[in-house]
């Protein structure tokens, strides 16, 4: 897959929030990615994150709600799930996590979109936005926010 857009936790994360910050942000972009024809990607990596993040910020919930509510998320985006190499993924993190200088979750992310063929992220990581034009200069991927 090719010219598609990766969406990170924060992103997912913005969409499953009833207020917040970024959801308004984040429906803007899902309709201009819409507009665009891209394809839309995550991974089990922000899902398995999204669940961790929601269960703790909604201890209430139970467990089938978190699931309910991430997979909301998901669909909401009209995202595909897609499984990167994750042992490759691994390996490149020690090579461009002293040139990036991000959390590793962060640049795991990154690596994701690229080992999934996505040339672009769409995140509300501040790390990465900060960063985005070392992002773009080393890795090719442009960050949308």
């Amino acid at each position: 897959m090719r010219d598609c857009i990766y969406l990170d936790t924060t992103f997912l994360l913005a969409l499953a929030q009833e207020h917040g910050a970024f959801r308004e942000r984040a429906l803007e972009l899902l309709e201009e990615f819409r507009r665009g024809g891209r394809a839309l990607v995550s991974s089990h990596l922000a899902r398995a994150e999204l669940v961790a993040l929601i269960a703790s910020r909604r201890p209430g919930l139970g467990l089938e709600g978190v699931y309910a509510l991430a997979d909301y998320a998901i669909r909401r985006a009209g995202a595909e799930v897609r499984d990167p190499d994750y042992n490759r993924i691994v390996r490149e993190a020690q090579l461009y996590g002293g040139l990036i200088r991000l959390r590793l979750g962060s640049l795991l992310h990154l690596l994701a979109a690229l080992s999934l063929g996505c040339l672009s992220i769409a995140t509300f990581d501040t790390a990465i936005i900060e960063r985005s034009g070392r992002v773009s200069e080393i890795l090719g991927v442009e960050v949308v926010h």
